[in-house]
């Protein structure tokens, strides 16, 4: 996991609809988040994860990611993630899966209404 992108603001990282091969830690800069009809639905600042929730659940993006800023991104592909999660208790797997599915579940309803 040491693979960085570095994103100009303005730029896409990741569009709704795309299969989830990754995820990031944003290490500088922000991401407005928005659906397909541009509606903004959120934002991940400096020193947050974006993309974590289609990624774990291996879903198609629920939105798209667009550099408000410029950035840059810790690259976490599956493989390193996999390694991690790996070693982890299966209570622990548990707990992250169903807050993901909760999370989406509200993002869902959000962008719905």
């Amino acid at each position: 996991m040491s693979e960085y992108l570095e994103l100009k603001a303005g730029e896409i990282l990741e569009k709704e609809g795309a299969i989830a091969e990754r995820m990031y830690w944003v290490e500088e800069g922000s991401l407005r988040v928005t659906t397909a009809s541009g509606k903004e639905v959120g934002k991940i600042n400096g020193l947050e994860f974006a993309g974590e929730i289609s990624f774990l659940l291996k879903e198609n993006r629920s939105a798209t990611m667009i550099a408000e800023t410029d950035c840059r991104l810790l690259i976490i592909d599956v493989s390193s993630f996999k390694r991690l999660y790996e070693r982890s208790s299966t209570w622990f797997r548990l707990l992250v899966e169903r807050l993901c599915e909760r999370l989406l579940s509200t993002n869902r309803r959000v962008a719905d209404a």
